[in-house]
């Protein structure tokens, strides 16, 4: 699927763009970089696209959450398996 395909590309690209807490704990992606990533790639499907990065970012976030504390470096750790 090129819809799959795009998604990929864009959580390559933008993975480490994370919001933060005051505590550490990572608090969600962040939207402005996984928008601006998809505008500047001409990507076709742009919202389903982006509903598809965030789903994976909220994979890697509840693995993580099972298994730690949500802390940025076992965030950080986890979406480095992935690429």
């Amino acid at each position: 699927m090129a819809g799959n395909e795009d998604a990929v590309r864009v959580w390559a690209a933008v993975q480490g763009q994370v919001r933060v807490g005051m505590d550490g704990t990572v608090i969600d992606l962040d939207h402005n970089a996984v928008w601006k990533y998809i505008e500047k790639a001409g990507v076709e499907d742009e919202m389903g696209t982006f509903e598809r990065v965030m789903g994976l970012f909220r994979h890697f976030q509840e693995k993580d959450k099972d298994k730690a504390d949500g802390g940025v470096d076992d965030y950080m750790k986890e979406r480095d398996k992935l690429t």
